[in-house]
């Protein structure tokens, strides 16, 4: 059994259902989600954007300069909480 509180993780250990202990450890984030700015081969810039297990689920445009990217990013996590879905299939 184990509780999550304030960044610690609890875990009472039994052994055969009689309590043994308390182990407290904290919880590291491993940095995801989070988005990667990369360099192309033809010195264009690009992002990739990585969920919670570390897969890239978006990939964006090429961008001329590093800033640009940077706008990109921002105006995905503007725009994307409030985009609508439309399916076309």
């Amino acid at each position: 059994m184990f509780l999550e509180h304030a960044g610690y993780r609890k875990v009472i250990v039994y052994n055969d259902f009689r309590f043994v202990g308390l182990l407290i450890f904290k919880i590291y984030k491993m940095g995801y989600p989070k988005f990667i700015i990369k360099k192309s081969s033809n010195d264009k810039y690009y992002f990739n954007l990585h969920a919670t297990n570390a897969k890239i689920i978006a990939t964006s445009e090429m961008y001329e300069s590093k800033d640009g990217c940077k706008n990109g990013i921002e105006s995905v996590k503007t725009n994307a909480p409030i985009a609508e879905i439309d399916d076309q299939s």
